[in-house]
């Protein structure tokens, strides 16, 4: 059993990212800034891969606090949904954004989504 049955079994994560300098922020129920992981860029890792591997090898402590983050997002959905008879019949949507949304957001989101399907919850990557 996953936490997310601990939740709700019905609980659904819509991940996203986003560059800011692309006009206004999507609609989410939660915003990660990514302006403070390293840049991929100043390891000269161009590709979603090399820059996963980048930010997994010098951003531990700021992935830790990210994932810190949403875990109490996530358990606060009944608190701030307390209007809707199912607080989890919509998907929470998290939204990860950088100042480009080429790099930092979308390789933080990509290791998000892999640690939150390990803890067991419905992960949807856009």
């Amino acid at each position: 059993m996953g936490v997310s049955n601990l939740i709700s079994p019905k609980l659904r994560l819509i991940l996203l990212s986003h560059g800011i300098k692309h006009g206004s922020m999507p609609k989410a129920d939660f915003y990660v800034d990514c302006r403070c992981v390293a840049d991929p860029l100043r390891g000269g890792e161009t590709s979603l891969g090399g820059g996963i591997k980048f930010i997994e090898k010098f951003s531990h402590q700021t992935l830790a606090t990210i994932q810190f983050m949403i875990s109490d997002a996530i358990e606060l959905i009944p608190a701030r949904r307390h209007e809707k008879t199912d607080p989890f019949a919509d998907p929470f949507i998290i939204c990860f954004f950088c100042a480009h949304g080429m790099h930092r957001s979308p390789a933080v989101k990509h290791i998000m989504s892999r640690k939150l399907l390990a803890d067991g919850y419905k992960v949807e990557i856009k």
